[in-house]
């Protein structure tokens, strides 16, 4: 359950939300692209409500589970929703530029060469990876990631977090990201929302700047770094009493 919460995003920004266990985050996630209805208020992305005649940007979406299909490679799983948007016929007949696009994504998630494997011959982080490709093949102007890499091991997570940053400096769309991690969230975000228990409510909504320091393995050491992640944990320490 959410009660009264209003967000407004820009082109171009990640903002990572979290909240404790429970509290409605993946509620609100479903909601942008109208998955769920609610009960009051709307969402608007780019001007337009839910499931109208198309003039919606595209949103692409990532999630816990890679939700890969195993009897199709790395790029029949990527290059789905481009099958799905032109129809079996036009994909085949646009092969070539929609080939493009395909190579294109797996490139930007470091998958060159991967093209051809099944799911069952990828690691988890590959697989994490062409989730984030699937994402990326329609060039949306919205991308929902829920706890993307949550099940991963630290080494993988950490890989991917950058790779994300890399995407991120190379794309315009706007990015919402669950994560339970409050390192992760001020390593990727510009913005943080932390919501309280349900009936969840923003109850914190910082900026994260950094100015010129680079977002790289020694962000953590950094003054900056350890106070927002000092005023992070004091206001999920109070969101989950």
């Amino acid at each position: 359950m959410l009660d009264g919460i209003s967000l407004e995003m820009a082109t171009g920004e990640l903002v990572a939300i979290l909240g404790p266990s429970g509290c409605g985050k993946s509620s609100l996630l479903a909601l942008i692209p109208g998955l769920i209805v609610p009960d009051s208020g709307t969402v608007h992305v780019g001007g337009h409500p839910p499931n109208t005649d198309g003039s919606r940007p595209s949103i692409g979406m990532v999630f816990q589970d890679p939700v890969l299909f195993e009897w199709r490679t790395a790029y029949a799983n990527v290059s789905l929703p481009l099958e799905i948007e032109h129809g079996e016929r036009q994909f085949k007949e646009k092969r070539g530029e929609l080939h493009e696009r395909v190579e294109s994504a797996l490139a930007k998630v470091g998958l060159t060469g991967f093209e051809d494997s099944f799911p069952h011959e990828l690691s988890g982080g590959m697989k994490a990876r062409v989730a984030i490709a699937r994402a990326l093949v329609t060039s949306p102007e919205v991308i929902i990631m829920d706890e993307p890499f949550a099940s991963l091991d630290d080494i993988s997570r950490g890989a991917l977090n950058f790779r994300l940053l890399a995407i991120k400096r190379k794309t315009d769309a706007a990015m919402v990201f669950v994560t339970h991690s409050i390192n992760e969230a001020v390593l990727l975000a510009d913005r943080v929302l932390m919501l309280s228990r349900r009936p969840a409510r923003v109850v914190l909504d910082i900026r994260v700047k950094f100015d010129d320091v680079e977002r790289n393995e020694s962000l953590s050491e950094t003054p900056r770094f350890v106070e927002y992640a000092r005023r992070l944990r004091l206001s999920l320490k109070e969101a989950s009493a």
